[in-house]
């Protein structure tokens, strides 16, 4: 079980990135647009979504528009970054664990349920408390959508995503924290001097596609900018 963790964990830096780049500076079109990975979900369930390719300014290749319906996420609730860093940290250790045996069973119906991908992290900030927060979930196939299992622990839940289109920044290899938030940034940057009207799109978020028995040079990520109110 602590293997997993530690896959998860494990994260270096993109090939095509720079030393410490600065944030408003990151070129994407320097990311390798072969590094894209068809097979990502590696015959396991995962989120769908529609490509949109219409009615858009062009984006480097390495950049996917999607349009995503509602889905439920199995959640941890919401742990402190440690320097900045959502993929560090006892607690978030602790949490992931509790998040990996609610698909081993340990839920309300005792159902074993097979481990879904990406696994998403979420930095977010909560304008309340001045305060970041990050979140670590998988997303719960579409057959437990009409009556979920529920998790026995506080510390997870299983929750709502409303319809929303995302871009999608897409790049085989791992990568540290850092680089996520100076990707997000760049991302966000170039959709705004491209027009993309955004609304939201401040989160921060991770979808990383890995575990076990995936080959290391199979292991793939995505930096996401979604917009939640844009269809509707």
């Amino acid at each position: 079980m602590l293997a997993s963790v530690t896959l998860f964990l494990s994260f270096a830096v993109i090939s095509a990135s720079r030393p410490d780049p600065e944030i408003d500076l990151i070129d994407i079109n320097d990311i390798d647009s072969t590094s894209k990975v068809n097979k990502r979900c590696h015959n396991k369930v995962c989120p769908r979504y529609i490509i949109v390719k219409r009615d858009l300014p062009k984006l480097p290749n390495v950049i996917e528009v999607r349009d995503y319906s509602e889905e439920y996420w199995v959640s941890t609730s919401f742990y402190t970054p440690v320097n900045g860093s959502c993929i560090k940290g006892s607690e978030m250790e602790s949490l992931y664990l509790k998040l990996l045996n609610f698909y081993n069973g340990v839920n309300t119906m005792g159902l074993l349920i097979e481990r879904t991908l990406p696994i998403r992290v979420m930095k977010q900030f909560n304008p309340d408390l001045k305060k970041y927060r990050c979140y670590a979930m998988f997303y719960l196939p579409e057959i437990y959508s009409s009556s979920p299992p529920s998790p026995p622990s506080i510390d997870i839940f299983v929750g709502y995503s409303w319809k929303k289109r995302c871009y999608a920044l897409q790049s085989k290899g791992r990568f540290g924290w850092k680089r996520i938030e100076s990707l997000h940034k760049a991302l966000h940057n170039l959709l705004r001097k491209k027009g993309v009207p955004l609304l939201t799109g401040k989160d921060v978020i991770l979808d990383n596609y890995t575990g076990f028995g995936i080959p290391a040079e199979e292991k793939y990520a995505e930096v996401l900018v979604c917009d939640e109110n844009y269809l509707e």
